[in-house]
């Protein structure tokens, strides 16, 4: 009788279990659905709807090959076309995993349209941060080279650091040991910045030595908000930082993890990544209308939700 009945609580149980297991895989698939079909039902603010579009400046692009003792084979520098000894801000950008510098193209063409020397590599596993430093160490480099194209192009007071997934980790270490390289990032971007997993390695600093500006932005995509950057990772992160700087985190309801890669210029995030960089490098009124004043865009539009700032 007993044995009956517990081989009956062991079915009721595994029923249940599966019913949950099953009912998740529905919720996830909605979501899924949601997040695909967001653009059709959420609006862009008007600050969103100007940074969609690419920048003022023509963009060029080259390759140099190099061997920077780091693990990079190339690097990639997008940049204002058709200039000389006239300085722009820089940033640096560090991959997610398994990616280059070219899975990111989108993106990174329209940044430097904006008037932005951006450079990138082919490291697929930046996530100790030493190839990402050895880029902004290579600008320095080049900008005081007087035989370089890029010589006195670089605003060295304006360097900025943006990574995706891993590469968000990465670009957030960096933002604590540059100075320890003769440099300073004056901002950081992590956009969907990863969790501790098998294959990433946890956060080696703590968020409080963050000595800058910093936007941490992800999708509520479900690959996004149950395995890569769920909310509470993202918070949890946020608390910590110090303070005495500008401090965004939110999640974008048109975004999952990749799509970065894969939409045009790089999706929905990016306009507001491009506005945050306007803000904090070059002090944009309208870009700083986006996360500061009465009323920041990014509290006041449909497609973006969980905004923390400070």
């Amino acid at each position: 009788m007993f044995a009956t009945a517990n081989t009956y609580a062991r079915s009721a149980g595994t029923w249940t279990n599966t019913l949950i297991t099953e009912m998740n895989k529905v919720l996830s698939f909605i979501l899924s659905i949601f997040v695909f079909l967001a653009p059709l039902f959420t609006h862009a603010g008007e600050l969103e709807t100007r940074y969609s579009q690419r920048g003022g400046y023509e963009t060029a692009e080259t390759v140099v090959n190099i061997d920077d003792g780091k693990g990079s084979s190339w690097y990639k520098l997008y940049y204002p076309d058709g200039y000389s000894g006239v300085e722009f801000p820089a940033v640096v950008f560090a991959n997610g995993t398994g990616a280059t510098a070219n899975w990111y193209n989108g993106f990174l063409r329209t940044l430097a349209s904006y008037g932005y020397i951006v450079i990138g590599n082919d490291v697929r596993m930046v996530r100790t941060g030493e190839s990402v430093l050895a880029m902004a160490e290579y600008l320095l480099k080049i900008d005081a080279d007087p035989d370089s194209p890029f010589c006195g192009m670089i605003d060295e007071s304006k360097l900025g650091i943006c990574g995706h997934s891993q590469g968000g980790d990465a670009a957030a270490d960096c933002a604590v040991f540059d100075k320890d390289h003769g440099f300073d990032f004056a901002s950081l971007c992590t956009i969907e910045l990863s969790v501790n997993t098998a294959i990433n390695a946890p956060l080696i600093i703590d968020f409080a030595d963050i000595d800058c500006p910093v936007f941490m932005t992800a999708g509520t995509g479900i690959f996004d908000a149950k395995t890569i950057t769920p909310p509470e990772f993202m918070t949890e992160n946020w608390n910590n930082l110090s303070g005495g700087y500008t401090a965004v985190c939110a999640r974008s309801v048109c975004t999952d993890h990749a799509d970065i890669c894969l939409l045009k210029n790089g999706g929905y995030q990016v306009p507001y990544v491009i506005a945050w960089f306007e803000y904090t490098l070059k002090g944009d009124s309208d870009a700083a209308r986006v996360f500061a004043g009465d009323s920041p865009e990014i509290l006041n539009t449909d497609r973006w939700q969980d905004v923390l700032i400070k």
